[in-house]
């Protein structure tokens, strides 16, 4: 079973951290205060067979989320940049029918997050290489939601097809991990559900 005090212990911790620094950073971590944002928008590509999601900055492309299969959901996602460089994949683990539970990996399959949404769909578990995050659910059609990290500083936010992150975060992971809870994240029941 996977503890959520996983990435506490201090030396998987320190050694992870420094890893994935020297992989790949955009800036500061969480324990630096931020004075400006970040505003991406994204736009998704749902009949493509290969690219999902585009990432633009000022009107300018930065990121890719290309791979998965074509209405096969967010799994084995590939972030890129634009360049074309891999940087992030999103992986579902299997056998968590009723909690799901997603990966964001780098490219040797080190893991940097763990996904896990609970059975009534609207609390998550989110344990990182940054340590544990938070997220507030604000409007759940359209979907708004604010992440929260281990220093209980808001450092990301998705708003209708946008999302904001804080300009000393790391942005590759962040995206990454808003698309993932964007897509965990269930539609409000519908009036004509009829009790489905």
């Amino acid at each position: 079973m996977y503890s959520r005090h996983h990435y506490y212990d201090r030396d998987v911790h320190s050694t992870k951290l420094r890893r994935y620094k020297e992989t790949h950073r955009s800036a500061g971590i969480g324990l630096q205060p931020y004075s400006s944002m970040r505003l991406y928008r994204i736009v998704g590509h749902p009949f493509s067979i290969d690219k999902k999601f585009t990432i633009y900055e000022n009107d300018n492309e930065q990121y890719l989320v290309r791979g998965g299969r074509l209405f096969g959901g967010i799994n084995n996602l590939i972030l890129e940049d634009r360049f074309g460089t891999p940087l992030i994949t999103i992986q579902k683990e299997s056998g968590h029918f009723l909690h799901p539970t997603y990966q964001l990996l780098l490219n040797d399959d080190r893991e940097i997050a763990r996904i896990r949404r609970s059975a009534g769909g609207l609390h998550f578990e989110i344990n990182t290489v940054y340590g544990p995050h938070d997220i507030t659910i604000l409007s759940r059609e359209p979907k708004y939601f604010s992440i929260w990290n281990a220093h209980h500083q808001n450092i990301a936010s998705w708003k209708l097809n946008g999302v904001e992150i804080a300009a000393n975060q790391d942005q590759p992971f962040l995206l990454a991990l808003s698309v993932v809870l964007h897509h965990l994240i269930p539609s409000p029941p519908s009036n004509n559900s009829y009790g489905r």
